[in-house]
């Protein structure tokens, strides 16, 4: 063995160097693989969605020309994960990502309104499991996931008329929270030439909490207040909710 890998000149090397000692020592016994997932999950966005519904009431009721609101009622959910499994039981790492928005649109002759929220969030989590035969391709799964989200929120609302144009003005929110994640996730493994293919069901725990941050009105200057200053009420940014998702493992040693 060229001994050189220790040397603090390659300290890359050297974390390599025990990685795979670690490894060896460890979790030879495990089936390690790596995986991708993608599937739909519910969202709890009725304050959003509320929030975009009453927007389009009074514009209606101000005669103006205006689109139905693009809801954000769920969005698609796609991650990877690191999983180590032993006889019926197995543990790892996971990540997730959901992107979506909402928005409410309209424009005539007199002017125009848009009120639109980007969300987005990535989440981390550890994970543990069980197994058990059905037959011999297939098993019963149940997992449970905890972790952290980061979640990103934009909201963004212009209103401009053509005559007089004193009246236009436009508002940005832009916040950011930190929150639990979780779900129990039950479904089917089938094993596939030594790969699983999951196909689970599971209920997701990943509550944001209510926006908040300051406003930004048009020339940057902040309004002292935040998103309730202008809407009435805090929004609740929610992402918990019902999860069907499709999962393929493939075994890496």
């Amino acid at each position: 063995m060229n001994l050189k890998i220790m040397n603090h000149s390659n300290p890359v090397y050297f974390c390599i160097f025990i990685f795979l000692l670690s490894y060896e020592q460890g979790f030879s016994q495990y089936q390690t693989s790596i995986g991708i997932s993608l599937g739909y999950s519910a969202l709890g966005m009725s304050d959003v969605d509320d929030l975009m519904t009453g927007l389009y009431n009074w514009a209606k009721s101000e005669q103006l020309s205006i689109e139905p609101p693009e809801e954000m009622g769920g969005e698609l959910i796609w991650g990877a994960q690191l999983l180590f499994r032993k006889e019926n039981h197995l543990f790892g790492i996971a990540y997730d990502r959901i992107a979506g928005s909402a928005g409410i649109f309209g424009a005539d002759a007199t002017g125009g309104i848009k009120n639109t929220y980007e969300i987005g969030t990535n989440e981390v989590m550890g994970v543990l499991g069980i197994q058990e035969p059905v037959t011999e391709m297939t098993f019963f799964s149940l997992r449970v996931y905890a972790g952290i989200g980061f979640a990103t929120i934009s909201h963004f609302f212009n209103y401009y008329v053509h005559n007089p144009a004193i009246n236009d003005f436009d508002i940005e929110n832009e916040t950011s929270a930190i929150y639990f994640s979780g779900r129990l996730q039950a479904g089917v493994d089938i094993n596939v030439d030594k790969a699983f293919l999951n196909i689970s069901l599971a209920y997701r725990i990943a509550d944001a909490g209510k926006i908040s941050g300051p406003l930004i009105l048009g020339d940057n200057s902040s309004w002292a207040g935040d998103l309730e200053k202008f809407s009435g009420r805090n929004i609740d940014i929610n992402f918990s909710g019902l999860m069907f998702s499709l999962a393929l493992d493939i075994p890496i040693f």
